[in-house]
């Protein structure tokens, strides 16, 4: 599940961690988790971005927070590849920029991969769930009208 209300600080935050590592030092395989986290993170704001986080029930109670916290966290996450961007080209070793933006697209595209996924089955359920009830509902109803018939009839 996306929270999206947190995308904007969570990208910030990983962002910080990922240019403290830089600017002290650090390689860029020695910051690989904070990588494949911001790969998650902006793999979520994709998704979040289209809709497709939300199951049938969700889709209908879309609210303009959504839509003001969907594009925080994408500015958020401009600004942060950015200031990465300058950091690694500043700090970091040739072609640190291309390597980081080849292992981000990796994690941004496993994650999306998963987060559809998920989205896919929870949908599935949602469904198998409307027309269990659905079913169950047409079913008490017509046995209600068999025997409001019966009924009737025997009046």
């Amino acid at each position: 599940m996306i929270e999206i209300l947190t995308l904007a600080a969570s990208v910030t935050k990983v962002a910080g961690a990922i240019s403290s590592g830089i600017k002290a030092g650090k390689d860029l395989h020695s910051l690989m988790p904070m990588v494949g986290k911001l790969g998650q993170l902006d793999a979520e704001i994709q998704i979040a971005e289209t809709g497709q986080h939300k199951g049938i029930i969700g889709k209908l109670t879309s609210t303009e927070q959504d839509a003001y916290a969907i594009s925080q966290a994408k500015i958020a996450h401009k600004r942060a590849m950015n200031e990465l961007r300058s950091y690694m080209q500043l700090f970091g070793e040739y072609g640190s920029w291309e390597a980081f933006q080849r292992e981000l697209g990796i994690q941004r595209r496993r994650r999306a991969d998963l987060l559809k996924l998920q989205a896919k089955k929870k949908r599935q359920q949602e469904m198998v769930i409307a027309i269990i009830i659905s079913v169950i509902i047409f079913s008490v109803g017509f046995y209600f009208l068999i025997h409001w018939i019966i009924y009737l009839r025997a009046l």
